[in-house]
């Protein structure tokens, strides 16, 4: 192998590593928002969801901006987006994980409120249905704010 390929293949794995990191730490911060509605009272407010996607915006440009700070090199469009979609993939797949954990084994009976007629889960909630929900809306949310970020960086950097 060259060491031009050494070189790539080296950065690679530190842009790998980086996005499993940075995707860790947004799911802690998910899991720790969640635990503290929780004892608050206040997770099944639907409005302060919306929250989260504060979280993830927050966690992925502080990712983005960490990767530009660190390295000499700057991504392509297509590295960007990768890495934003993997970092995004392991915060909210780790995060509906915890969720249908917590919601079959830790607190079953929380199940019960969200089946509420009045919650909008509606009453064929189940922990499948409510992991399921979680991913779709995270992943979509993600793919928003990742597409936004590379919009802003293809015109910030890659002039």
């Amino acid at each position: 192998m060259s060491s031009h390929s050494n070189a790539m293949a080296s950065s690679k794995v530190s842009i790998q590593k980086l996005g499993l990191i940075a995707g860790l730490l947004i799911c802690s911060v998910l899991i720790a928002y969640f635990l503290l509605l929780k004892v608050s009272g206040l997770v099944y407010s639907i409005e302060l969801r919306s929250l989260n996607f504060f979280v993830l915006l927050s966690g992925l440009l502080i990712m983005f901006l960490r990767q530009r700070l660190r390295t000499d090199t700057l991504l392509t469009y297509l590295e960007g987006f990768g890495l934003g979609c993997y970092t995004a993939a392991v915060s909210v797949f780790t995060f509906a994980i915890f969720v249908f954990i917590y919601f079959s084994l830790i607190d079953s009976s929380a199940m019960l409120q969200l089946k509420d007629p009045a919650s909008l889960m509606g009453s064929n909630v189940s922990p499948v249905t409510l992991t399921a929900s979680i991913l779709m809306e995270g992943l979509c949310t993600d793919l928003l704010i990742v597409l936004a970020y590379m919009q802003y960086y293809k015109t910030l950097y890659l002039r």
